[in-house]
């Protein structure tokens, strides 16, 4: 039996604040994740995350709509450089905080990476542990690649979105509010061993069709047993050497307490004569005591 909720799902909106956004493609930003916060269920999380050389957290996750609208109120600041695989990573340290039971990251940029430290493989086993999936919007300009954006977004189990001006960003990030607004979580207990592939298959009564997906159950970690690097003493007595000493001394020991039993005992000189000779012994007497004297 599953168990539905969308009380810790959480979204993240990671936005590219480098100088090449600024004027009307940050603004066209901003307005674009006011419409996806329009989306936003009451009890569904929402942070952002702005990204330029630095990584700056404009809110925390969080269901709180007047901090939600202050947040969203004004375009922030710009900086040079373009973080953006690292405002990534940090839009997902936020989501793994908050201990959400599932989560995405909507990653909004006009342009290439161009400073982070992270390397985007390392991206999708940090989505995989925070339970989160990435999707991205590019936002076409003169410095535009979409393929890091589209790959990040396929890696990380999500979709890929193409604006070609700021007007349609605000149409994209409605979309997206809507589908991920009515996204829910599914809990369920599976009796399958580790390592092992689990086809999932969930139908919805009163809807016609079935969901299908899949997963593959996590590996157990276990530490691996140092080498064994016997020492001296131990190889010694492995040796034949010492068991053929050891096979002697035991044979010399059984051979001595043989000796020792069946060595016979000594005899005194008396009784050893006593074979050849008869000895006399002279009778011991015994002293009579003086008769008393008769008086008459």
């Amino acid at each position: 039996a599953a168990e539905q909720t969308n009380k810790t799902f959480g979204v993240v909106l990671a936005i590219d604040t480098s100088k090449s956004m600024q004027g009307a493609a940050l603004d066209g930003a901003m307005s674009a994740a006011r419409a996806f916060a329009a989306q936003r269920k009451p009890n569904q999380r929402l942070g952002v995350i702005l990204f330029d050389r630095e990584i700056r957290t404009l809110l925390p996750l969080t269901t709180n709509q007047a901090s939600i609208d202050a947040a969203l109120a004004t375009s922030p600041a710009t900086l040079g450089g373009t973080r953006m695989y690292d405002g990534v990573a940090g839009a997902l340290q936020l989501l793994k905080n908050a201990k959400v039971d599932a989560g995405a990251v909507v990653l909004l940029s006009d342009g290439a990476d161009t400073a982070s430290r992270i390397l985007p493989a390392a991206l999708i086993g940090q989505a995989s542990a925070a339970h989160a999936r990435l999707y991205a919007v590019g936002l076409r300009s003169r410095r535009f690649e979409a393929g890091p954006l589209r790959a990040l977004a396929t890696s990380g189990g999500g979709d890929y979105s193409e604006a070609t001006s700021p007007a349609d960003l605000a149409r994209i990030y409605d979309s997206l509010g809507a589908q991920l607004a009515n996204q829910y979580v599914l809990r369920y207990r599976s009796l399958a061993g580790p390592g092992q592939r689990v086809d999932v298959q969930v139908r919805i009564t009163g809807v016609e069709g079935i969901a299908v997906s899949g997963y593959e159950t996590p590996k157990l970690t276990l530490a691996p047993t140092p080498a064994f690097h016997p020492s001296f003493s131990f190889r010694f007595w492995q040796s034949a050497l010492a068991m053929l000493g050891a096979s002697l001394l035991s044979a010399a020991l059984v051979g001595g307490a043989l000796m020792v039993l069946l060595r016979p005992r000594r005899r005194s000189l008396r009784s050893r004569m006593a074979e050849f000779v008869s000895i006399y012994l002279p009778e011991r007497r015994e002293k009579s005591s003086p008769l008393p004297e008769k008086v008459f």
